[in-house]
């Protein structure tokens, strides 16, 4: 014996599901905020996040993709001094070396170094910043 089918179940205006084809929109408008978003990152943080350690090798990888270069590498606590000398040349003369390293995972341009030299009582004999010439 056949079961009796169910009468159809009667929907009203406010229960039907209207079909929506809005799905390209609201992907072109995601698409387009996280672009602004990242633009916002880069116009706002781009620098300070370009002289992080952590993050500079990744920014390193994108910034090759697209052929656009990063900022200068600068991090003056990766530099440290590992030996000095103050040698008598001749009567007037005395030779200063000063050598410092690099501890830094990347190129960075050298420091501006400033000097000054004072007696035992805490007077200035001399004082002069010098500044390498690859500093441009």
């Amino acid at each position: 014996m056949r079961k009796p089918c169910p009468p159809p179940v009667e929907t009203y205006a406010w229960q039907t599901t209207k079909s929506t084809h809005h799905s390209a929109r609201w992907l072109t408008g995601i698409i387009l905020g996280i672009a602004l978003f990242a633009y916002q990152v880069y116009y706002f943080k781009g620098y300070a996040l370009s002289q992080s350690p952590q993050i500079r090798p990744w920014l390193h990888i994108i910034s090759s993709k697209l052929n656009s270069p990063l900022p200068v590498f600068r991090n003056l606590a990766d530099f440290t001094t590992i030996g000095s000398s103050f040698k008598r040349v001749n009567a007037d003369n005395y030779h200063v070396q000063i050598s410092i390293i690099n501890h830094a995972d990347f190129d960075q341009y050298l420091p501006n170094i400033f000097i000054s030299l004072h007696n035992l009582y805490g007077g200035t004999l001399a004082q002069r910043v010098f500044t390498p010439p690859s500093n441009t």
